[in-house]
């Protein structure tokens, strides 16, 4: 992967990766089992796909504020313990973010920042686009001896999963969702609250 600087204030990027290119989970593969969907994998060649591709506006007078659109690394503040309890780490969603890192910093206050966006889940040609909307503010405080904490607030917002009747790739993967043959009974969003406390080689994270 690469980032390049553009004009003033425009930075871009790109990544390459293996893997099956329709598994964003796992950019991994096992010897003697590396083909795709179909493929028995016996010597197959191994897929190489496009896994970042973005544009990236930082105005120079608003510090620490930046405008991502493409297909890029997921923003959001996570689980330090286990960053995968929400989302992937594979997972390179596509879309519009915004975020700004407040250039505050206090006595106890070493960080504070919001980020929100949306993510296109599929785009379909002849109805409604399926989307994701976020949001997340999230707060650093340093104790001195007694460590750092780390806070963060995150919703998501899953729109229409089934726009104009289209049978929707979320329903073999509902998690429990109430669902109907073709559609989810609602929409649905997830709240994401998180605080994490480090001191040293320690982390405690909910």
């Amino acid at each position: 992967g690469a980032t390049v600087d553009l004009e003033e204030d425009f930075t871009a990027g790109f990544r390459l990766r293996t893997g099956n290119p329709e598994d964003p989970n796992s950019p991994h593969f096992d010897l003697g089992g590396t083909g795709g969907p179909g493929n028995d994998g016996e010597f197959d060649s191994w897929e190489m796909n496009v896994d970042q591709v973005y544009l990236t506006y930082a105005p120079s007078s608003i510090e620490g504020f930046s405008v991502t659109g493409g297909k890029f690394a997921n923003p959001m503040k996570r689980n330090p313990v286990y960053a995968d309890l929400l989302w992937d780490q594979d997972v390179q969603p596509e879309g519009v973010q915004v975020t700004w890192n407040a250039p505050y910093k206090g006595d106890t206050f070493s960080g504070l920042g919001a980020t929100a966006g949306q993510y296109i889940i599929l785009e379909n040609s002849s109805a409604e686009d399926i989307w994701s909307t976020f949001a997340q503010i999230y707060a650093n405080a340093d104790l001195g001896d007694a460590g750092k904490l780390n806070f963060a607030l995150a919703y998501y917002f899953v729109g229409d999963t089934s726009p104009d009747g289209a049978v929707s790739p979320l329903l073999d993967d509902n998690q429990g969702n109430a669902v109907t043959a073709t559609d989810f009974v609602s929409q649905f969003g997830t709240l994401n609250p998180m605080v994490a406390w480090s001191l040293g080689d320690w982390n405690v994270a909910a």
